[in-house]
């Protein structure tokens, strides 16, 4: 493969850098309609056991972390130099989204289908307050 500039091949420091810096993010989608918040985030790999969704003031964090497998049975044959599928996929993931109401926890929903973790969650109506009137 060949690249422009004099550059032959992937840069393993961009790609560190940029893994650094989004560690433990996730892309996501946020959605509304007038009650309703509805969050759909891909998790592809993770089991139900590996997600957490939490409920945290007018936010919703979305955790999820594999566990460590063990894998010193056999000494390894070849060492690895970069490894993009296991740093990608096999990071923790740590998202928080903020939304402008705040979120009622009885009403929170997760449900994880191939893949596709969908949270939905009730907006929690406003209470008005009521003014007495002195004379």
């Amino acid at each position: 493969m060949h690249y422009t500039h004099g550059c032959h091949g992937p840069n393993p420091q961009m790609f560190q850098f940029y893994m650094n810096k989004y560690a433990g993010y996730m892309p996501y989608d946020l959605e509304e309609d007038e009650g309703t918040y509805y969050v759909t985030m891909p998790l592809p790999g993770f089991d139900v056991k590996d997600i957490e969704v939490s409920v945290k003031g007018d936010a919703i964090l979305i955790e999820a972390k594999k566990p460590q497998e063990n894998t010193e049975k056999d000494p390894p044959k070849r060492k690895k130099i970069i490894n993009i599928g296991d740093a990608i996929w096999k990071r923790p993931i740590s998202v928080k989204i903020p939304v402008h109401d705040e979120i009622d926890p009885a009403k929170v929903k997760a449900k994880l289908r191939r893949g596709i973790l969908e949270v939905n969650f009730s907006k929690k109506p406003g209470m008005k307050v009521p003014i007495a009137e002195e004379e």
